[in-house]
């Protein structure tokens, strides 16, 4: 009898024990597609500023809320500096760690993983990436993701409304990143149809940013900052040299409008990286990658910095989101 009471109590305290976590191992998850008994998710983020950094929290937040989290699963979590060569060795990093799936942030990160994973079986979601067409993100059979293209009439719209006076709009932009090439095009094509101009200076290097900026200032009424990555990881620069210029500037995302953008239209990259993450997820449990389509991002906000446009005499839209 005392036998039969002593493994009774032994098989309580380990049922109690086994109860006690509160995050699901990683055995009890989807998604160790490699069989290699890890689920490795692999992020590589093209360079650091604020848009990307964004959803990069956002995919990473919304697998944590499903379970998947560090304490779960393996986060292998890179960044290309901003240099197309470290973003090229980041991702065939990647490729060797053993990753079951891959997030690419950015265009460049999203052309580098696409290629180094050219041949394997590991599936690709690119995000923040404005054009995936003419990057080149085609093979429906290995990749798919989430498409941030800027509505360029939207931009023109907001420097209508705000500076009605304005006759020409100043860019600065990478000429070796296909999305900006292709929304400075669309942007050109709807300012004509509104009777504005467009000038715009290209850069090669962070290194340029300055006398690029200084250069469209001088031709310019205000600049509008397109999604361009190696510009918007220096807006506070050119947000810095067109107030000292007594201009403005407009931005593609909320966040900009904190670091001297007057305001922005686009959308909102926390959000973005939250619907990479669920298509991330759906991979994971096992989704064929082929059958889930390219999505857009969902969702334009227009955002105010109440300060700079009082500073300037800028009405503020009634349907703005206001910061201070």
């Amino acid at each position: 009898m005392k036998k039969i009471l002593g493994l009774l109590i032994a098989l309580v305290l380990v049922f109690s024990f086994a109860g006690c976590g509160t995050k699901a191992p990683s055995t009890s998850l989807r998604g160790d597609l490699n069989g290699d008994g890890v689920i490795r998710v692999g992020i590589l983020e093209f360079i650091q500023q604020a848009s990307l950094d964004l959803t990069q929290q956002g995919i990473t937040d919304y697998l944590a809320s499903q379970g998947y989290d560090a304490n779960s699963i393996v986060l292998d979590i890179q960044n290309g500096t901003g240099d197309p060569g470290i973003t090229n060795t980041m991702a065939q990093k990647l490729v060797n760690d053993g990753c079951d799936i891959i997030i690419a942030i950015a265009t460049p990160a999203a052309q580098a993983v696409y290629s180094a994973t050219a041949g394997t079986k590991i599936p690709v979601i690119y995000t923040a990436v404005s054009d995936p067409v003419s990057a080149g993100l085609t093979d429906n059979s290995r990749t798919t993701g989430v498409s941030d293209m800027l509505d360029t009439k939207t931009s023109v719209d907001l420097v209508k409304q705000l500076l009605p006076n304005a006759k020409t709009i100043g860019v600065v932009h990478n000429s070796a990143e296909v999305n900006s090439m292709t929304e400075v095009a669309n942007l050109k094509v709807a300012a004509e149809a509104q009777g504005l101009n467009v000038v715009d200076n290209t850069i090669e290097t962070p290194d340029e940013i300055p006398l690029a900026v200084d250069n469209v200032l001088a031709k310019s009424d205000v600049i509008v900052c397109m999604l361009d990555n190696m510009v918007a990881s220096a807006m506070d620069v050119v947000c810095g040299k067109a107030d000292a210029a007594g201009k403005v500037v407009i931005g593609s995302e909320a966040s900009q409008v904190n670091q001297g953008a007057v305001a922005s239209v686009g959308a909102d990259y926390y959000k973005v990286g939250q619907q990479t993450g669920g298509m991330a997820l759906s991979v994971l449990q096992g989704i064929n990658i082929s059958t889930i389509g390219p999505a857009k991002a969902s969702g334009v906000t227009v955002t105010v910095n109440k300060t700079i446009a009082d500073k300037y005499g800028i009405p503020i839209p009634t349907d703005a989101v206001v910061v201070q």
